[in-house]
């Protein structure tokens, strides 16, 4: 076919229904910009998924690239609230699009709970492009702050827990 679904292709990769051998393809295939095909775009109310997919299937750059460009545009418009859509012809304060909240703490700074409420830890930056990055995320336990900068090696990081959590296991991702 000539035609992908950004959205309906994000559903098969986040969701396993993909083979996994064939996820980053599928991924760059339907989020390239490429004239042989027409690209439904996935909208703004789904990025969290479509970005989560593109991330989980190691498409980082363009996950990054795609989410700079679409909240990029709000941003330029002015807007102080996330949008339904990329364009400001929808609801301009829509819950479902504040995924950059979201995705920017679970793959930039790459810091997500193994246990609920982040009772523990695991971490796995997705480094994105970005030569560093130092974030906080505000747990029901206190902060929990990473920073991180590439090396030659690969990341150095240093994650600081609060007080409580400092006996919990932390999993390191590969």
């Amino acid at each position: 076919e000539r035609l992908y679904s950004q959205t309906a292709n994000a559903l098969l990769v986040k969701f396993g229904a993909a083979p996994i051998e064939r996820r980053r393809e599928i991924m760059l295939n339907a989020f390239a910009e490429r004239g042989d095909l027409r690209i439904l775009p996935a909208s703004a109310h789904f990025s969290r998924q479509a970005a989560s997919a593109l991330f989980e299937a190691g498409c980082d750059e363009l996950a990054l690239a795609w989410l700079k460009r679409g909240f990029g545009g709000m941003l330029d418009a002015g807007a102080t609230t996330f949008w339904e859509v990329w364009e400001d012809d929808a609801s301009q304060c829509q819950g479902t699009s504040s995924s950059p909240v979201y995705l920017f703490a679970r793959y930039l700074a790459g810091l997500y709970p193994l246990a609920p409420g982040y009772r523990r830890v695991g971490i796995d930056p997705h480094p994105s492009g970005l030569g560093r990055l130092n974030a906080t995320l505000t747990t029901p336990h206190g902060r929990v702050k990473v920073a991180w900068q590439r090396t030659a090696q690969g990341l150095d990081y240093t994650l600081t827990l609060p007080a409580n959590l400092r006996d919990a296991p932390v999993v390191v991702s590969d």
